[in-house]
């Protein structure tokens, strides 16, 4: 369920790893198939740190 959050081109749902929080503020999505990939482009994978520092790196320019 967490690979959502992950998914390629997408940045929202299922935050968390303890799937409660997400169900108590309504970002929780559990959909029956899942074919997407996960991952950011090159250059954004590249800023671990900003990721780290919840800094939403595909809204910040580079």
């Amino acid at each position: 369920m967490h690979r959502i959050h992950h998914q390629y081109g997408r940045h929202k749902n299922n935050y968390g790893d303890i799937t409660w929080w997400d169900m108590m503020f309504g970002t929780y999505e559990n959909p029956k198939e899942w074919h997407h990939t996960c991952g950011f482009d090159p250059e954004k994978e590249e800023r671990l740190p900003a990721m780290l520092a919840y800094r939403d790196v595909h809204a910040e320019p580079e």
